[in-house]
């Protein structure tokens, strides 16, 4: 044998403890790694299939709650413009009967000052009027005017013209 012979022998025996190191603990520890690492990654991906279920769920959920609050809101912007449409109506149909009321009442408090006015220009005009008759007649009235006057008035009473009736 030579030594290219045993050094050819050795490698195989080499090669083979080599495989034989590589069957009996490093194959199985990877077969086990690999096991492990395809367990896991089953895992995860069952997993996130499962997070992707539950997240589509609660997006359905989600999209259903927001197509009722739509409705809802919908519906509550309807009821608002409603109601305020009555309100507005209320309040021009209140404003409306105030302003009848406040034109009646300011139409009744002018008449009555317009009457009140009226009564006391009567009444300074009728007082001009006493006041002037009353200069005219002392102006007019003396001693004669009166002795005519108080003959003329007796002259009447004799001959039964003033009798009384």
């Amino acid at each position: 044998m030579s030594g290219e012979q045993i050094q050819a022998i050795a490698n195989l025996v080499n090669f083979a403890l080599f495989i034989g190191i590589l069957v009996k603990w490093v194959f199985p520890a990877a077969g086990k790694l690999v096991t492990t690492r395809h367990a896991e990654h089953v895992a995860m991906v069952h997993d996130a299939e499962e997070a992707h279920r539950l997240a589509a769920e609660s997006l359905k959920a989600t999209n259903a709650r927001l197509a009722g609050v739509d409705a809802e809101l919908s519906g509550l912007v309807d009821q608002a413009r409603k109601l305020a449409a009555s309100q507005g109506a209320d309040i021009e149909a209140t404003a409306r009967e105030d302003a009848k009321r406040l034109r009646e009442a300011a139409t009744a408090d002018i008449q009555r000052e317009r009457q009140a006015a009226v009564r006391e220009i009567r009444h300074l005009v009728m007082n001009q009027a006493f006041s002037r008759a009353e200069g005219e007649l002392q102006a007019a009235m003396n001693g004669d005017r009166q002795r005519e006057l108080v003959n003329a008035l007796v002259q009447k009473v004799g001959d039964g013209s003033l009798a009384l009736k």
